[in-house]
């Protein structure tokens, strides 16, 4: 650009100088002719006082010859008949009747003719009695005046040219780096550097105008500051929500979302369509419906990695301009509670319904009378039976919500896992001899130590050496063991019982599921107790896992951290 702009300035004043050398040249023949002529006459007019005078001092044939070749002129005398009575020097042109005429009548009258030896200017005077004197000179110092005058301004152009040049490089130089800093100020702009400044320190237009670009700059940077901090911050709400959000543009494309959606669609969705993006025909109809119609809310169902997601979505259209904006809130997790609980309340019926059933019917055939003492009985006991396990079933049901329950206290501290251990062997070892189990205990002499709430670690442990009691058969062996192993306590109930086949591991913890329903029963289980376990251990920051062989046992392995 500077080289643009200093071409641009010598050339400019390169053609000034040329026009007013050019015009010069057009005007300096005239002017000098018509100064040369001015000089000849005004020449002429003294030579036409002195000769005036000197003809009434003597001949005037003589006086005209005398007064000739002093000043250099040729003088000519008419009378007032129009004859040229005297005359000096070379034969001139006679002067017609109109140009005496011409002379009596303005008293003066200056001529210019061109002759063969060049131009002369002659000065005609009327004097006294109608006579007429003219005097007239030849101009050849035309010429030689043209010429001088040609050799100076030649001479001068070549100063001025070099003057031009001087003056466009000093114009180029001040203006064009100022125009440059500026180009180079506007070219970072334009490319995102916001931090380049000109800093000018000229007092003048550029200067004025560099800090206007300055200006602009700092502002155009607080702005886009301002704009980046809300951004980020939007992206911050966005990316901490755990609804799916995105943000299409009047072609459908998704303009803006966040971590949650890109999770829930296997990837960045930035640039595609809504049904590119999650592929569901559900959402795609209701894409294109909403953009023609208020807010909409719709559930449909989607595959992510490999499993079923269920997805409420509630859409709306943009304010002020063309566009939907979606929230995709994920209620897989909500679906699934809300079957268990569904479950839970069929289960929890069922197994309130048949002791109490139990119960009705026995007590109604007591009613109308039983046949005998004996029959009597054993109604009774019957009744008994299935109010204890009533009783266990609503008590199980209770420990299971206070397990579940965040609002339950659990302390947890050093507990002696070998003390606990040795308490619910100790209580259990009536039940283990009714059916001539061995009941063993394999815990270290010293303190083991584990970070546990006591009661619930007592009723852990309670569950699951009562389950092995149940379902292992008589003469069989029941172990309860602990130790310590990589930082944690290591607790493990084992039995020699008849073994849980692995289609049912996975399964074994939920609420009133059972391997054998009938057994279990028979056995007064509600089908709750392991639902507690695993609620329990989860509650004290443990872990428990099961491992089973048909035929030859089951292994309950609890783990916890250590003090």
């Amino acid at each position: 650009m500077t080289g643009s702009l200093r071409t641009r300035l010598v050339g400019a004043m390169l053609s000034i100088a040329v026009l007013v050398i050019g015009a010069t040249f057009l005007l300096s023949g005239p002017l000098i002719a018509s100064s040369a002529r001015r000089d000849v006459g005004a020449q002429l007019d003294g030579v036409i006082a002195r000769v005036s005078v000197a003809l009434d001092d003597g001949a005037a044939d003589a006086v005209l010859d005398a007064q000739s070749r002093r000043h250099s002129a040729q003088l000519d005398l008419y009378s007032a008949a129009d004859d040229r009575v005297a005359a000096s020097g070379a034969a001139s042109p006679r002067m017609t009747p109109r140009e005496l005429a011409a002379v009596r009548g303005d008293g003066r009258t200056l001529t210019v003719r061109d002759v063969e030896d060049g131009e002369w200017v002659a000065v005609a005077v009327a004097l006294d009695g109608g006579r007429v004197l003219r005097a007239a000179r030849p101009t050849p110092v035309l010429d030689s005046t043209r010429d001088a005058f040609v050799r100076v301004t030649l001479i001068a152009a070549l100063f001025a040219v070099i003057l031009v040049l001087l003056i466009s490089e000093y114009l180029a130089r001040t203006i064009g780096r100022p125009i440059r800093d500026m180009r180079e100020a506007a070219e970072a702009l334009g490319q995102g550097d916001l931090s380049h400044r000109i800093r000018s320190r000229r007092a003048d237009e550029l200067g004025a105008l560099a800090g206007a670009i300055d200006r602009m700059a700092e502002h155009l940077a607080e702005r886009v500051e301002a704009v980046e901090r809300e951004e980020e911050r939007l992206r911050t709400i966005l990316d901490g929500m755990v609804e799916g959000v995105f943000v299409t543009d009047g072609e459908g494309r998704i303009v803006l979302t966040n971590a949650a959606l890109v999770e829930l669609a296997g990837g960045e969705v930035e640039g595609r369509s809504a049904v590119e993006a999650i592929r569901s025909a559900e959402l795609h109809e209701a894409v294109k419906a909403v953009t023609e119609r208020e807010a909409l809310e719709i559930e449909f169902e989607i595959t992510v990695g490999g499993s079923r997601r269920a997805i409420a979505a509630q859409l709306a259209p943009l304010q002020g301009r063309p566009g939907v904006v979606a929230v995709l809130h994920d209620v897989t997790q909500l679906k699934r509670v809300d079957k268990v609980r569904r479950d839970f309340v069929a289960n929890a019926s069922h197994e309130l319904r048949t002791p109490l059933t139990a119960i009705r019917g026995f007590a109604e055939t007591l009613q109308d009378g039983v046949p005998n003492d004996e029959m009597r009985e054993r109604f009774l006991r019957n009744i008994d039976l299935n109010a204890r396990r009533l009783q266990n079933l609503v008590e199980d049901l209770l420990a299971l919500s206070r397990a579940e329950s965040p609002d339950s206290e659990i302390l947890l501290g050093p507990v002696d896992v070998a003390l606990v251990a040795a308490g619910v062997v100790g209580g259990l070892e009536r039940r283990a001899a009714e059916k001539s189990q061995a009941l063993v205990l394999d815990v270290p002499d010293e303190e083991l130590l584990a970070t546990a709430d006591g009661r619930s670690l007592d009723q852990v442990l309670l569950n699951l050496v009562d389950n092995a009691i149940k379902y292992t058969p008589e003469g069989g062996e029941i172990t309860l063991s602990a130790r310590r192993g990589d930082g944690q306590v290591v607790i493990e109930v084992s039995d020699t019982g008849p073994g849980i086949a692995a289609k049912h591991l996975d399964r074994i913890f939920e609420r009133f599921y059972r391997v054998d329903k009938g057994r279990a029963r028979a056995e007064g289980g509600t089908g709750l107790g392991l639902s507690i376990v695993r609620h329990l251990v989860s509650r004290m920051r443990g872990d428990v896992s099961v491992s089973s062989t048909v035929g030859e046992g089951t292994r309950f392995t609890l783990r916890l951290d250590a003090p």
